[in-house]
Order: structure tokens, then sequence, then C-alpha cells
């Protein structure tokens, strides 16, 4: 089983991540996988730099505007469609992403995996944490 994308860092509150990882322990076969790709607290951090973006994509453009408070990355964005008229249709969507340290993640998952191996990339913001059902 494999999560991606910082998927995981929108479910709250914490003990929500534990319980995932039980679901995720009873679904795998013995000596299963289970691979958690997440973002640090570098990431956090990282963000709590930046202010707006705005980006171009084939379909039109992305603005993201980010607010750190305490562990939680709240992302304001509104994507700019662009139609077929060459007008633009704006969508807004807003939420929430949570951070915790990678040690009380480990420490979480320790409880029913054994850790193999944690590889940290894109500057030590995001790990991925590969894991074997004990």
């Amino acid at each position: 089983i494999y999560t991606t994308d910082e998927c995981i860092n929108e479910v709250q509150p914490y003990s929500n991540w534990e319980s995932t990882f039980k679901y995720i322990f009873s679904h795998l076969n013995k000596d299963g996988l289970f691979v958690l790709e997440m973002p640090t607290l570098k990431y956090l951090e990282s963000h709590k730099k930046t202010i707006v973006k705005l980006k171009e994509t084939p379909s039109g453009f992305v603005y993201d505007n980010t607010h750190v408070n305490g562990n939680k990355l709240t992302w304001d964005t509104i994507f700019f469609k662009k139609l077929k008229n060459g007008l633009y249709q704006a969508e807004k969507d807003k939420y929430d992403e949570f951070v915790y340290p990678v040690k009380k993640v480990k420490n979480s998952l320790n409880r029913n995996f054994k850790i193999l191996k944690t590889n940290y990339f894109n500057k030590k913001e995001n790990v991925i944490l590969v894991c074997r059902k004990k």
C-alpha cells in the first residue's frame, strides 16, 4: 500500500493517522509493505516564507496563497481555467494540511511496522518511509 503526494496530511486529528495505519496494517498480507510519503517540518518552514505563487498550467493559471499557523498549512487556491472563448473561469479551493515531526510518525508506525528505509527528498521537505508489516 502506497500513499502519495502528501495525501495523509489532510487527515485530522492525528489519532486518525494512527487509525489509518492500523487499517492499512489489517489489509496487508504477511510481510506486506506500506510506503508512506509525507511532508516534513522543513516543508512547513518553507511555506512560512511563501506568500503567493502564480503558475501557468496547460489549462490555465493557478494562484496559491499559503498561511502557516502552528503545524497547519492553509492553502487558498484560485484556479483560472481557460475557456474555449478565450476567457477564464475562476474556481476557488481552500483546504488545510497538517505536518507532524517524522519522529512522532515513526513512533506510531513502529507499533505495527518495521521501518526498513527512510528517504528524504526535495531539500528534506518530504520523506518516504518504507515499512514492513510485523
